[in-house]
């Protein structure tokens, strides 16, 4: 077995900090509106790199027989040198030879975020080897600053996507898309291949990459049919389907991307849409996006959060995790929950007649948009509803023909309710197509053979679309096809060449 030393790995990390280094400088070379940012980051590598050589020239000229690190089976060095060989710095390679051609900034940092993991695996391992106290805190201290680069990183992107989401009072989308999968993608890419400028058109994706669920939930390797139970394989439209690993149709989709030009805008998921006159109002975390029509290509996997208490078995057709799946009205009614979709489920559910009681966790509403905080206080400065912020419920359980609800808070007494609605997160996409005012026929949406739904102008494509139990790549692809074929010629698109 080949036994490596701690100078060789040492010198890995002196060479690991130089192509950080060089990375950062000639991002800022390719992105000169983000040059003053990368540039920092890249002064910073250098300072890493400095205490590696320390520690080096330390090693190559110490006098004493004491061992600043200790690894008699030399595991920590093969594991090192493991890491090493396949690191995503590449260190024989030029870290500006890895350059895309006229690469994003989202795609920079997607590689600065990838580079600094790798970096901070490396090490976590080199830390193992030391025994020395102070290199093993000189060590620390560069893992934590590594991983506040990943933080930060990530924190600019958010800002550089927020900044670019046009949402000033004058900017109104032609089309806002929910959901970046297939479904998604391929309605981008049908209406720019019918001539509508990708600036006009808007996709927010929940997740911080297209297609989350494939990623998530499909195993590696998994062959990705055209032919899915029976569905049909031929696709109609400009994005083709065929019999795939997982990799290539991950490929496939995130080209389609980058060759139509779509604007992809992560980490914004949408709690609430509502046609306000002729224009569609999008509700993200962070942005009020405006558009004059709306596409909802969300998947069909969705799943309410669960209470960290047992709900008793007699209590289950007493609550629920949406205000659409029966008739909730002229009850007392409890909702849990410190979220917009608590605040809205409130709002919801007093138009029906119902007195709230609201118990969120937050005192001071802070997991809500400004709206919804202001209107949710005053609901309970008024007297509206009953606001309990600043609760825990501990427990419930069945009281007469109601429910007796227990607080973990000794100064909240128990209260009794006829119902109670969990707002705890996660949510199904039957409840939020109904929510948004869209008819059901059954457990499916009411649609036109476009796929136009019951509010005018809003398609659905995508599994919502599929009109049964399950969707394919290749169906969700067609589904696109026909609502851009209804939606197109009503699209405000220039017709310059």
């Amino acid at each position: 077995m080949q036994n490596f030393n701690i100078e060789e790995i040492l010198k890995i990390a002196i060479k690991i900090e130089q192509n950080g280094r060089a990375f950062y400088l000639k991002a800022a070379e390719v992105c000169p509106d983000h040059h003053i940012w990368l540039t920092r980051l890249a002064d910073e590598e250098i300072a890493h790199e400095h205490v590696f050589e320390m520690f080096f020239n330390s090693l190559v000229n110490k006098d004493s027989s004491d061992p600043v690190y200790e690894d008699p089976e030399n595991l920590a060095m093969i594991y090192l040198h493991s890491i090493a060989d396949s690191i995503i710095f590449n260190l024989a390679k030029n870290p500006a030879e890895s350059f895309s051609e006229n690469p994003t900034i989202d795609e920079i940092i997607e590689d600065a975020m990838r580079r600094e993991h790798e970096a901070i695996l490396f090490y976590n391992g080199l830390k193992m080897a030391m025994t020395d106290e102070k290199s093993i805190a000189e060590i620390e201290l560069i893992i934590r600053e590594e991983m506040g680069h990943v933080a930060w990183l990530k924190q600019k992107q958010v800002e550089i996507q927020e900044e670019n989401i046009n949402t000033g009072p004058e900017f109104i989308y032609e089309v806002a898309i929910v959901g970046g999968g297939p479904g998604g993608v391929s309605m981008g890419a049908e209406l720019v291949e019918k001539g509508l400028d990708p600036e006009q058109m808007i996709i927010l994706e929940a997740a911080s990459k297209t297609s989350w669920i494939i990623r998530k939930l499909y195993p590696e390797q998994k062959m990705v049919t055209a032919n899915y139970k029976g569905s049909t394989g031929d696709c109609l439209g400009v994005m083709k389907m065929r019999n795939m690993s997982k990799e290539s149709a991950l490929q496939m989709l995130s080209e389609a991307v980058t060759d139509f030009g779509l604007k992809v805008f992560y980490d914004q998921p949408v709690l609430k849409i509502e046609k306000v006159k002729d224009l569609f109002h999008i509700q993200t975390k962070t942005n009020l996006i405006k558009a004059r029509f709306c596409v909802i290509s969300i998947g069909v996997f969705g799943k309410p959060n669960q209470p960290d208490y047992t709900i008793p078995r007699e209590l289950t057709e007493k609550t629920s995790f949406d205000v659409t799946s029966s008739k909730i009205a002229n009850e007392k009614v409890l909702v849990v929950g410190g979220g917009d979709s608590a605040s809205e489920y409130v709002q919801y559910l007093l138009k029906a007649g119902n007195k709230l009681t609201l118990s969120s966790r937050e005192a001071d509403l802070s997991y809500m948009n400004e709206d919804n905080r202001r209107i949710t206080s005053t609901q309970g400065i008024s007297g509206e509803i009953s606001l309990l912020a600043g609760s825990n419920v501990s427990g419930i359980k069945p009281e007469g023909n109601g429910i007796r609800v227990s607080f973990l808070d000794e100064d909240i007494d128990s209260i009794f309710v006829d119902r109670i609605v969990y707002a705890l997160g996660g949510t199904t996409p039957m409840n939020f197509l109904k929510v948004t005012g869209i008819e059901l026929d059954g457990n499916f949406p009411r649609l036109s053979d476009a796929n136009e739904s019951s509010v005018p102008g809003l398609y659905l494509t995508g599994d919502l679309a599929a009109r049964t139990n399950f969707g394919a790549i290749a169906t969700a692809f067609n589904s696109s096809y026909y609502a851009a074929m209804s939606l197109a010629p009503q699209l405000k698109i220039a017709t310059e060449v």
